[in-house]
């Protein structure tokens, strides 16, 4: 059996983003888990984990957690085998940096990248001679093949879903690997292996921190083509799902285990079919199991219906996500968002009268529209306000790699793969830096159409439920979350406050004679410690 060490990077991040998120690496943890079932010896380092409340400045924007000096300190000395998790591509340039410094320690030992991004720009990820191998699509077959092959020193000619060079240098891509159909077989998430504690107490999860969060899921895929979405390409459109009671099996597992009291589905539709959720549901109040569990991510209406509703909400359920995405039926053709509005409306009355909070994912700038799309998308976020959807989360759109718009553009020569390029897809969360794919929008039109977007919503939801915001005011004194909302103003206020202390404590240092070497309060644990370092790491 090998040796295998799993690495998370540290997260890259701007300092002007709206709100953060802190979400135990459960793609990495389902790896590890299962090379832990196979009898591999198996080592997490997790780059953002491991210090949650350090910044540190790296190249052209900044990363937090541990840095890549002290990452590749960490890794074990008789270490065989090196995964590295590059889920989503505004991680790659971190990443690849990463692989350099480890390949500079540790010549001969493989590297492996999985995720999203080597999944999506295959070539471009092995054009770097520090990574020797891509998982591409779903990982755990994969490892273990590949790594059962390196141990030994088999070919990997035949191993499918792997991409590699060859020994003239030339890239190959192996066949795509058929999606797993038993995921029940899986072992659970190897939390374990991380400082999971960190992540519970600093209640960033996707959704708000109702509690001891966990992240958790009951499927996987999604059977939509959305062309603005990196499914397709990740996951094909197979929708798999587990058995709804050895869901609940996890979920009394993590609760005995890490007394985790809310649960955080990251599925990427979790309600397609009626009566697995409905089973689920059922199954949790069988159980007289007592928690909260929320939907984050975005799920389809259709088969959403009052049943549900009442059921989920019985069930635990707190908070759901729905994405209507466009209030223009024109946009929703160009992306191919099968989607009928009515459905989403009807799915919200539903809910919010089952007493269930309820967050809409909104986008705007899809690279075709108009001043009508955008006129269309604001009339239906009053509509969304009057209805009574609690908040919104409203995007510029993003070309990222792995969708069709995104290779479409490619294409076209409209997208350079740069460090620029991918730092900038954090424009999704950063109210102060668009980047405008539409010829009939600039950066700056686009940003101020999104904060007109979010006051079109807030002003008109405010007004007709006004004790929304002196409930929200409260939890947010408090430090209470029921919505993502309340979550995003304790961590922008928290930030501001970090900011201030941090200019007094320079000032201070300077005037008695220091370097201006700053520890600040943090934001999310007020008795820990955020560091903030100025070094770079970028190589």
């Amino acid at each position: 059996m090998a040796n295998v060490t799993i690495i998370v990077p540290p997260q890259i991040v701007t300092l002007t983003q709206i709100g953060s998120c802190g979400v135990p690496p459960i793609g990495a943890s389902y790896i590890a888990g299962y090379m832990e079932k196979l009898g591999h010896t198996v080592e997490v380092i997790d780059g953002l984990g491991e210090d949650m409340y350090k910044y540190t400045k790296w190249g052209i924007s900044n990363v937090r957690g541990i840095t890549i000096p002290e990452i590749v300190n960490r890794i074990p000395r008789d270490t065989e085998i090196i995964g590295i998790s590059n889920m989503w591509s505004h991680a790659w340039p971190v990443t690849r940096d990463l692989t350099i410094e480890i390949k500079k320690v540790y010549p001969k030992v493989p590297i492996i990248l999985g995720g999203v991004n080597p999944t999506s720009l295959t070539e471009q990820v092995l054009s770097y001679p520090s990574v020797d191998y891509c998982v591409l699509g779903e990982g755990e077959e994969t490892m273990r093949e590949l790594v059962a092959a390196l141990e030994s020193g088999s070919p990997v000619k035949d191993i499918k879903g792997i991409a590699y060079r060859n020994n003239g240098n030339g890239i190959v891509i192996n066949p795509k690997r058929e999606r797993r159909k038993d995921l029940d077989s899986l072992p659970y998430p190897a939390y374990h292996k991380i400082p999971l504690e960190t992540y519970i107490q600093i209640r960033q999860p996707h959704g708000a921190g109702r509690g001891r969060s966990l992240p958790i899921i009951g499927t996987r895929g999604c059977p939509f083509s959305c062309t603005f979405c990196t499914a397709p390409k990740v996951w094909s459109k197979d929708w798999i799902t587990r058995d709804p009671s050895r869901v609940v099996d996890e979920i009394q597992y993590h609760m005995e285990k890490y007394k985790a009291d809310d649960f955080q589905f990251e599925d990427l539709t979790a309600i397609t079919d009626k009566d697995w959720i409905m089973r689920f549901s059922e199954e949790l109040m069988r159980r007289n199991i007592k928690i909260s569990w929320q939907l984050p991510c975005g799920t389809r209406t259709e088969t959403f219906d009052e049943e549900v509703a009442r059921t989920i909400s019985k069930a635990g359920c707190t908070n759901i996500t729905f994405a209507p995405e466009s209030g223009s039926v024109d946009s929703l053709r160009w992306v191919q968002k099968k989607l009928d509005l009515n459905n989403v409306y009807k799915a919200a009355r539903y809910s919010v009268k089952a007493g269930i909070t309820v967050c809409g994912f909104v986008v705007i700038g899809f690279p075709n529209e108009t001043k009508e799309d955008i006129k269309n998308t604001f009339k239906m976020l009053r509509k969304l306000a009057w209805i009574g959807f609690h908040e919104v989360s409203i995007t510029t759109f993003t070309a990222i790699p792995g969708s069709e718009i995104f290779y479409e553009l490619l294409k076209e020569k409209k997208v350079e793969l740069n460090d620029e390029f991918y730092v900038g897809l954090l424009c999704m969360s950063d109210l102060m830096a668009v980047t405008s794919w539409n010829s009939n929008f600039t950066d700056k039109q686009l940003a101020r159409l999104r904060v007109r977007a979010y006051m079109n919503f807030f002003f008109f939801a405010y007004l007709f439920r006004p004790w929304r915001f002196f409930k929200s005011f409260k939890n947010v004194i408090f430090k209470r979350q029921e919505n993502k909302l309340e979550k995003v103003v304790y961590d922008m206020l928290c930030k501001w406050r970090t900011n201030l202390k941090g200019i007094l404590g320079i000032h201070k240092n300077r005037k008695d004679g220091g370097e201006g070497t700053l520890l600040t309060t943090s934001c999310c644990q007020p008795d820990s410690l955020m560091k903030v370092d100025g070094s770079s790491n970028r190589t």
